[in-house]
């Protein structure tokens, strides 16, 4: 359990303490951007397998704080869809704002700020990541799977907003519009008329490909982590 605890503060600290913050240009001066990537990449990498090693080598997991009913537990599946939705729309192109300033500059007209799940939420990778751990910690009462889970929710939840905050600083171009256009909060510039649900950018094969990975996931989730969900 130490060994996991010391694996999620080291890696937490990686991205909170490091890259998101101003000690990340001293050791750009030091060592410049690509050495900096470099070995960023690899400390990220390896304090990540550490608490992956750490949590399933685990025997016994610690306390269990809770222990939810099996109607609780199958709540939680669509919600595992989502978050498989939210990483693909993630993963896959969207139209930012950089784009259509790009456009507007060489005369287009009536063009949206931004294209695809940008306009649900700026950060769908992170969201889906965040939803997935949320699952995962709502079916997972134990101490361990709370240090595990958690670190992945605390992570996607606090890095999306110093994420935000650094890019305002930044002052890039397509900032000013990206930030007007969408929301941290999914779904909310939507409802507060910024901008709107644009189905046909999304496409079904998102929804579908979710769909998929999480039934996959569901018949070989024994044979990956060891614990059957059915």
């Amino acid at each position: 359990m130490t060994s996991l605890i010391l694996a999620s503060l080291i890696f937490l600290a990686i991205h909170f303490l490091v890259s998101g913050t101003g000690l990340r240009g001293g050791i750009v001066l030091l060592i410049g951007e690509v050495g900096y990537r470099v070995i960023h990449s690899i400390v990220a990498l390896g304090s990540l397998i550490w608490l992956c090693v750490a949590y399933y080598s685990l025997d016994n997991r610690g306390m269990v704080l809770w222990d939810i009913p099996e109607n609780i537990r199958l709540a939680t599946y669509p919600v595992i869809i989502v978050a498989f939705i939210f990483i693909i729309g993630g993963v896959t192109p969207n139209r930012p704002a950089s784009d259509v300033e790009a456009d507007n500059s060489s005369g287009a007209e009536n063009l949206d700020p931004v294209g695809g799940f940008l306009r649900i939420t700026r950060h769908p990778l992170m969201w889906g990541i965040g939803l997935w751990a949320i699952a995962h910690l709502i079916n997972n009462g134990d101490v361990a799977s709370q240090v595990f889970f958690g670190t992945f929710f605390l992570l996607t939840m606090a890095g999306s907003r110093q994420m935000d905050s650094k890019k305002l600083r930044s002052g890039e171009q397509g900032t000013e519009a990206l930030f007007a256009a969408t929301s941290w909060l999914p779904f909310a510039a939507i409802a507060a008329g910024r901008n709107r649900l644009a189905l046909g950018e999304i496409g079904w094969w998102r929804p579908v490909l979710g769909l998929v990975l999480t039934m996959a996931l569901y018949r070989f989730h024994s044979d990956l982590f060891g614990v059957a969900l059915y």
